[in-house]
């Protein structure tokens, strides 16, 4: 899929209700208001292909680089740093994420994944709540998946897109969880070192 942007009442999104917009958009140049901030009403997975993106979520600032994954949760909002979207290159999937009603969330029908799987999962994407995963490189491959299933749509590609689907939300679930025991065995110092690293890749650093 070529520079595409999927909304929920295309063709090609059909099949899938709980999908509220799929898209690969490769950004080559700038464009004042193409990122405005705004609430989210959904869940939203934005994945780096290429490029520096200057994002605000949730009211803090994110840098992101090829290879992270922003999770953007409804109810947060969202945008480029300077209401802008950067020259670079990303893909990002919406989905229908709301409280079912015994006021719990829930995945859907949609989902091949057992009822406690879902449980765990959505207990650990709503007790985290964080913005960045760093690094999630094995994403590029399911965003890659989505993208060609949508556009070939051959035999049973309703049940492979939806699949990969599952495996995002696993993925990410996991990375959650290694992160945390990450954070619990690693020294603060090491993480705040990380992310000034991060912020600031032009800067000549010294090991002082």
């Amino acid at each position: 899929m070529n520079q595409n942007v999927l909304k929920r009442d295309c063709k090609e999104l059909h099949a899938f209700p709980h999908i509220i917009e799929f898209a690969y958009k490769k950004n080559n140049t700038i464009q004042f208001d193409s990122l405005k901030r705004e609430t989210s009403e959904f869940l939203r997975f934005y994945y780096v292909i290429d490029g520096r993106f200057d994002w605000m979520i949730d009211n803090q600032h994110h840098i992101l680089y090829p290879g992270d994954l922003a999770i953007i949760f409804p109810g947060q909002n969202f945008g480029g740093e300077k209401d802008l979207l950067d020259i670079g290159t990303v893909s990002w999937l919406q989905l229908e994420f709301r409280p079912n009603h015994s006021g719990t969330f829930e995945l859907g029908k949609w989902t091949r994944l057992n009822e406690g799987e879902c449980r765990n999962i959505i207990k650990i994407l709503l007790l985290n709540q964080t913005s960045i995963l760093p690094k999630l490189k094995e994403a590029a491959t399911l965003f890659q998946t989505i993208s060609v299933e949508l556009l070939k749509q051959e035999i049973g590609f309703t049940a492979r897109i939806n699949q990969t689907i599952d495996e995002l939300f696993i993925l990410i679930a996991r990375q959650l969880s290694r992160q945390n025991n990450a954070r619990r065995d690693f020294p603060k110092s090491f993480l705040k070192l990380e992310e000034s690293l991060r912020a600031d890749l032009s800067h000549h650093w010294t090991v002082e």
